[in-house]
Parts: structure tokens; C-alpha cells; sequence
């Protein structure tokens, strides 16, 4: 999850940042493979439904990197600058800085424009693509479906057994009384 953070919220201020990921994620899965085969005993799996509060802070993550790289793209990159120079000042040492007056407001609602068309476009992905795919739903549906109809046959077959077994007793029962012999 680290890594997932470091590599979204910072991405336009370091885009080699995927690459040195996966580097790192592959060497820690060695190190985890190593550890689990030969230094500890495999953990006792436990099953789960989904990944619960995890996927709140991934999507947390997510929201924040678009305006967090907004704003590493229009103020402290050189990328903005390249774009529209006329809209930044550059002193004697190179650096440059947001001019002040009305031209230099336009970038900061351009930032904005940018910031919000990102999360307009986030929001539009989350409502119309489901998290689930129809086929992996209607076959969840009919696993649930066929599971409680196993279960109904199963509980119908144990009364059918145990009304068998009491009325076995009961004429085992009635055949040993010698009051219902006479």
C-alpha cells in the first residue's frame, strides 16, 4: 500500500517511479517467499469477503494523487512552464515563479479546470463501470442459489431420517411392551 502511495500521489514528480515499484515489489516477494518457506511456518489462511477499510484508503489514495499531481504539474515542474512560458517569470538563477498578475491567475484556474475534469472523469468511471462483472454476479447468484438448495434438500433428508428412526423406536418400543402385546 506504500508503495501504491508513493508511486500515484507523486507520479508527475517522479515518473520512473512505476519501474523502481516493481523492482522493489519483486525483490520483496522473494525475501517473503524465502522467509515463508524456510525461516517461519505458513500462516493459517482465513477467509475474507473482500479486502474491508483498505479499499476506502485506496480510493482516498487515488482522489488525492489527481490533485496532488495537479499540483506538482503546474507549480513545482518545469512542465507548465514549457507549456505557457508567457504566464511565469524567470529570474537570473533559472528558477521560475507564477507571475502575480491576471495572466498568472489564469494558471491557477487552469489547475483547477484540470484538477476537476479529473475528478468529474474519476466519479463518471465509478458510476458506470460496476466493480463486479455481470457474469462473476449471476454466477455468485447461482452458487447462492444452488447452496440453499442443497441445504434445504440436506435439512429435509435429516427430518425424513430422524422421523424414520422415531417411528422405528417407537414401534421397537411398542413390539418390547408387553402391554402392547395383549
Amino acid at each position: 500500500l506504500i508503495s501504491f502511495h508513493i508511486q500515484t500521489l507523486f507520479a508527475s514528480a517522479y515518473p520512473l517511479a512505476p519501474f523502481v515499484a516493481i523492482i522493489a515489489n519483486f525483490i520483496e516477494l522473494r525475501l517473503d517467499v524465502f522467509k515463508l518457506t524456510f525461516v517461519s511456518i505458513r500462516p493459517k489462511p482465513m477467509p475474507f469477503s473482500d479486502i474491508g477499510s483498505w479499499k476506502v484508503c485506496i480510493k482516498v489514495i487515488v482522489w488525492m494523487s489527481a490533485i496532488t499531481n495537479c499540483f506538482i504539474f503546474c507549480f513545482s515542474s518545469m512542465q507548465m512552464f514549457q507549456y505557457v512560458p508567457e504566464y511565469f517569470t524567470v529570474d537570473k538563477s533559472g528558477e521560475h515563479d507564477l507571475k502575480l498578475d491576471s495572466s498568472g491567475m489564469s494558471i491557477i484556474f487552469l489547475l483547477f479546470g484540470i484538477e476537476r475534469a479529473l475528478v468529474i472523469l474519476g466519479l463518471l468511471i465509478d458510476l458506470f463501470i460496476p466493480d463486479l462483472p455481470e457474469a462473476v454476479v449471476s454466477r455468485e447468484k447461482r452458487k447462492q442459489y444452488v447452496d440453499f438448495r442443497l441445504h434445504q434438500e440436506i435439512r429435509s433428508k435429516k427430518k425424513k431420517v430422524l422421523w424414520e428412526k422415531k417411528i422405528k423406536a417407537l414401534f421397537a418400543f411398542a413390539g418390547e411392551n408387553e402391554f402392547c402385546r395383549r
